[in-house]
C-alpha cells in the first residue's frame, strides 16, 4: 500500500483536513466478506417504492468519473440500510466511510445496515484540486484494516 505521510496534505474545499482516509480500505482491495472499514463517493442513491418495505440504497466508488466519463468498470460496492427511507447525509456527491459486514451478491460487494460517518460533503468537495488530491488519497492511500 502505498505510505500514508501526505494524508495531511488532503484536505476539503473549506480548506479543513479530512480526517479518517487512512482507515479505509479501497473498494478493489476489499474481501470477499467480513468486517470491513472502507469508503467512496457516493455515485447514487435508490430508494424503494411506497408500497414496498423500506430499503435505502447507496452505490460507493473509489473515485469519481472524470470528464468524458469511465471507460471501463469502476469497482463499486452497494450500502444497504434496510427499514430506512433515507439516510441523514448520504446523497449523490457525498464521501462517507462505511463499517460493517461485507457479504457479495451476484458477485457485488454488498454490506448491510453499516455504521458510517460523513467524511466529506458535496458542497465541501467543489474545488477541482482539492477533490483531485482527496481521490488520490483515497485511491492509493489506503491502509489495510
Amino acid at each position: 500500500m502505498a505510505d500514508l505521510r501526505n494524508i495531511a496534505d488532503v484536505s476539503t474545499g473549506a480548506g479543513q483536513p479530512l480526517a479518517g482516509v487512512e482507515q479505509c480500505t479501497s473498494i478493489a482491495d476489499i474481501p470477499e466478506r467480513g468486517r470491513v472499514v472502507t469508503g467512496g463517493f457516493v455515485e447514487y442513491v435508490r430508494y424503494a417504492a411506497a408500497t414496498d418495505a423500506p430499503e435505502f440504497v447507496a452505490s460507493i466508488i473509489d473515485a469519481p468519473a472524470g470528464p468524458g466519463g469511465r471507460r471501463a468498470p469502476a469497482p463499486r460496492m452497494l450500502v444497504v440500510w434496510h427499514g430506512q427511507r433515507r439516510v441523514p447525509g448520504v446523497e449523490q456527491g457525498v464521501w462517507i466511510r462505511v463499517i460493517g459486514a461485507l457479504s457479495r451478491q451476484k458477485r457485488v460487494p454488498v454490506m448491510y445496515d453499516p455504521n458510517y460517518e460523513i467524511l466529506a460533503s458535496r458542497r465541501e468537495l467543489t474545488d477541482r484540486l482539492t477533490t483531485k488530491r482527496q481521490v488520490d488519497a483515497h485511491v492509493k492511500g489506503k491502509s489495510p484494516s
